[in-house]
C-alpha cells in the first residue's frame, strides 16, 4: 500500500479540502499521532488507520500518477523494495538453521512478488491505476504468504512452543490438560496465550522459595540468564529439559530451562 500512497500524495494534497479526503485525513492522522505518542508500539496497532490509507491511495492514484514526477515514482519503486529486505533476512537465517522448507517458500515468495511488480512497473508508465493497485495487492499477497509460511517451518523462532510442548509431554502422564505454566524472567505474550490467565509471571530476580511453589501440573519456565546459573532445586522441582531458539518478542536468542513442580492432585 505504501508505493499506491506514495504515488497518491499529489492528488490527495490537491484535493485535501473536499469532504472525503479531509475525512480519511481526520480519520488516520489521530490514530497516527496516538501511537507516536504512546512508548509501546506493536505493528497491529495502527490497523485502524489501514482502511483510511487505503481509501486516500486508491481514490486519489489515478489522478496521482498523473501528477507525480520522477522522484515520487522513485520513491515509490524504493518503497516495493523495501518490502523484500524481510523476506532476504528470513531467508538467510533459514539457511543458517538449514530450514531447507522454509528457503523455499521465502524463495518462491520473493520471485512471485518480482515478477509481479515488474508486471505493476509497466503498468505504471501506462497510467492504469486500477491495475496497479490490484497487481501490487498480489505482490504484497504472495510475498506475505511466503514469508509467514517460511517463519512457521523455523522450530528455533518458536521457544514458547517447545516450552510448552515439553511442559505438556511432563505434566500429561498426571491427567493435566494442561500445564499450569510460570514464567521466571520470561515473560512472553506467547507464554500466556498458551498457560491462559492462570499463567503466572515472575522477574528473573525474584526469590526462588517465592517461585518454585508445588502446585498440581505446575511447571516453570526459566530463562537463563549469563549471570545466574541454574537455580537449586529442592524436593519441590526438578529439572526436566532446556529448549534453545531466537525470540522474536524479545529480538534476540533464549534459553529456557524447564522445571517440573508437580504435586500430586
Amino acid at each position: 500500500m505504501t508505493p499506491l500512497l506514495l504515488l497518491a500524495l499529489p492528488a490527495i494534497w490537491r484535493t485535501r479540502h473536499q469532504a472525503a479526503t479531509r475525512f480519511c485525513l481526520a480519520w488516520a492522522l489521530p490514530v497516527w499521532l496516538v501511537y507516536e505518542a504512546i512508548p509501546t508500539k506493536l505493528l497491529h496497532y495502527t490497523l485502524p488507520a489501514y482502511p483510511a490509507l487505503a481509501l486516500l491511495a486508491v481514490g486519489h492514484l489515478a489522478q496521482g500518477i498523473y501528477l507525480s514526477g520522477r522522484v515520487l515514482r522513485s520513491a515509490a519503486g524504493l518503497a516495493s523494495v523495501v518490502g523484500l529486505v524481510p523476506a532476504l533476512i528470513l531467508s538467510g537465517y533459514a539457511l543458517r538453521q538449514e530450514s531447507w522448507d522454509a528457503m523455499t517458500f521465502t524463495f518462491i515468495g520473493i520471485a512471485a512478488a518480482l515478477a509481479t511488480g515488474g508486471v505493476a512497473l509497466r503498468t505504471l508508465r501506462q497510467n492504469a491505476s486500477l491495475r496497479l493497485a490490484g497487481l501490487a495487492a498480489l505482490a504484497g499477497a504472495v510475498l506475505n504468504a511466503g514469508f509467514f509460511s517460511a517463519l512457521s517451518r523455523i522450530p528455533t523462532l518458536w521457544p514458547t512452543e517447545a516450552a510448552v510442548a515439553l511442559a505438556g509431554q511432563i505434566t500429561r502422564p498426571q491427567g493435566c490438560t494442561r500445564p499450569q505454566l510460570t514464567g521466571w524472567g520470561y515473560d512472553e505474550p506467547s507464554l500466556v496465550w498458551h498457560g491462559g490467565r492462570e499463567t503466572r509471571l515472575f522477574p528473573a530476580s525474584a526469590p526462588e522459595a517465592e517461585v518454585q511453589r508445588p502446585a498440581f501440573c505446575s511447571i516453570v519456565v526459566r530463562l537463563r540468564q549469563e549471570n545466574l546459573s541454574l537455580p537449586s532445586l529442592g524436593n519441590a522441582c526438578r529439572f526436566a529439559g532446556t529448549v534453545s531458539g531466537f525470540a522474536i518478542g524479545a529480538g534476540r536468542q533464549v534459553t529456557l530451562d524447564i522445571l517440573d513442580c508437580q504435586a500430586a492432585p
